[in-house]
């Protein structure tokens, strides 16, 4: 009985600050639905993914549940986490490289779904044929912004990127389709042996933590794409790996890493990631080290953040007439961001950090948020990754609340590693992880995390993805010479507006809404041109949106 009661309480401790959360992120998240001006994407994904998902928990939670009153399921369930234990770590990187691989070709037929998936490998394709931007051929020029509505950084001169920083784009163009795959599987091992450096006590800390890492769909289903997302959680273990070993030869090889992490495709992601570690280094009394990395990590942003007058320099072209994106520019964009900020939003961040929840591996939430209180009293490492994980969101609720696509929050990709940290070593901590029944709970949640959720995040991911795709093969089907793309009352349609950078696709494809009419009576005169319509929008299943009052009427056909 004395056991039993034990148990009971431990659950207690567990569990309460997790439905605390979800109390108060639940009522936001459904306020949101009800405020009349809800964005398609954060809906979509709330009422098609999330709820769902937070329903199969809840169902499984409770069978578990009852199966874990059977001595014959606590039994059997502790037998499979006995033969977990004996499981290699990289084994378990290696079954992150194939699930990986073989999502990106059966969820995602290897299609970039968003745009900045779209711009990772275009790119690539660029830094391919030896230079950082492509040049557009004279015919096309006056046509750039519709050939390419979304995300492009357009010179006068005629040359054009998209408006990211390069290296997700150079990783992405050197291993292909192995890319994200491979870098969520670097990043099991490097969370692993950031466990081993943090609990050398404990000697299944690294194989605890690897587990609950590799079992995140977010992780898993961030892995299927090009998203730079999965870059920013291995450069960031990388660094932090090599930090916490107190080295000097270890500090100046953190230094390139960090300069290229902040080069990825946003800046701010190991910025806000490093920050509460060279604070906690800083108050620890590792003063020389912090103020290092902090001055090394200043340096990358300038430069940086400088890039585009870098490369325009380097091509001996002009660069853009007052557009030109430099450290200045940079803290204008964040200051013009700030004075949007809207108390409001509240509700749009508690669907972020609901989803973020929702997609990894439900007892490493439930581990990470008892961890708070001790880890926060205790100070150290873990300490600064309960700050890092706290950080990001604080920041994008006064810059940029709404995430657009993404699977799970990925604004807090890049501190997935932190998180099966401090549910690692809450493990240890707070949960009997002797007893027979707390290792059948996570035994249990292992088989929810890659037995259910996965396979159905998949399907979700598949499902909406499945539909531009269809539209993608399609349209590269059509015998034209320019796809014209008028679909407005039908989501994300610009997002098929996808040319080769070096413009050797064919059909070209052009948004309607950004030509003039001018513009279309040439297209009409001077090649063969098709429409991609609202009709052809329904047929394939692409989710139908309201259409704004002002939005124009879509041309349909070329006019005579």
């Amino acid at each position: 009985m004395a056991s039993k009661a034990i148990e009971r309480g431990l659950a207690a401790e567990l569990w309460r600050p997790t439905i605390v959360v979800l109390l108060a992120l639940l009522p936001l998240a459904i306020l949101y639905l009800h405020l009349g001006n809800a964005q398609f994407l954060p809906q979509y994904f709330l009422m098609k993914q999330d709820i769902p998902a937070l329903f199969v928990v809840l169902a499984f939670t409770l069978l578990v549940r009852g199966a874990l009153f059977s001595p014959v399921a606590r039994l059997r369930l502790s037998a499979l986490m006995a033969s977990l234990e004996q499981v290699p770590i990289p084994a378990i990187s290696a079954c992150v490289v194939v699930v990986g691989v073989a999502g990106a070709w059966l969820v995602f037929d290897f299609y970039p779904l968003s745009m900045d998936e779209f711009w990772a490998r275009a790119d690539g394709l660029i830094f391919a044929h030896g230079a950082p931007m492509a040049h557009i051929p004279a015919a096309w020029q006056s046509y750039a912004r519709a050939l390419q509505p979304v995300f492009l950084h357009l010179l006068p001169s005629g040359w054009w990127s998209s408006g990211y920083l390069p290296v997700n784009a150079l990783i992405q163009m050197a291993l292909g389709p192995l890319a994200s795959p491979l870098l969520a599987a670097v990043s099991v091992l490097l969370a692993a042996s950031i466990a081993r450096q943090l609990m050398p006590e404990y000697r299944s800390a690294p194989l605890v933590c690897a587990l609950l890492l590799a079992s995140s769909a977010q992780l898993l289903l961030a892995a299927m794409t090009p998203y730079a997302m999965s870059a920013h959680l291995a450069f960031n273990l990388a660094w932090l790996s090599l930090i916490l070993r107190r080295r000097a030869s270890a500090h100046l090889l953190a230094v390139p890493i960090g300069l290229l992490a902040i080069g990825l495709h946003q800046l701010v992601f190991f910025p806000l990631f490093a920050l509460p570690f060279l604070l906690e280094g800083f108050v620890s009394g590792e003063r020389r080290w912090a103020v290092a990395h902090g001055l090394t990590i200043l340096a990358g942003i300038l430069l940086w953040s400088n890039y585009d007058s870098v490369t325009a320099a380097m091509m001996s072209v002009p660069a853009a007439a007052g557009k030109a994106r430099d450290t200045g520019a940079l803290v204008g964009k964040m200051v013009a961001m700030v004075r949007t900020f809207d108390l409001r939003d509240a509700d749009q961040m508690a669907l972020n950090l609901l989803r973020f929840l929702l997609w990894q591996n439900p007892l490493a939430i439930v581990l990470m948020l008892a961890s708070a209180g001790k880890v926060m009293r205790d100070g150290g490492p873990l300490r600064a990754a309960w700050a890092g994980i706290l950080l990001p969101p604080l920041f994008m609720f006064f810059v940029l609340p709404y995430q657009g696509h993404g699977w799970g929050y990925r604004y807090l990709h890049d501190e997935l590693g932190n998180v099966a940290l401090l549910a690692t070593y809450a493990w240890f901590q707070i949960a009997d992880r002797e007893s027979s029944a707390w290792r059948a709970v996570f035994a249990s949640a292992l088989i929810l995390s890659v037995g259910i959720l996965l396979p159905l995040r998949a399907y979700q991911a598949w499902r909406q993805a499945a539909p531009y795709v269809a539209a993608n093969r399609n349209l590269n089907r059509l015998k034209a010479d320019v796809v014209v793309i008028d679909a407005p009352q039908h989501a994300y349609t610009w997002d098929l507006v996808r040319n080769s950078p070096l413009m050797d696709n064919s059909p070209k494809r052009l948004a309607g809404f950004m030509l003039t009419d001018d513009q279309m009576a040439i297209l009409c005169k001077q090649y063969r041109v098709e429409f991609f319509t609202d009709a052809d929008a329904a047929r394939l299943r692409i989710p139908e949106i309201r259409l704004n009052s002002g939005d124009d009427i879509p041309r349909t056909t070329c006019r005579n």
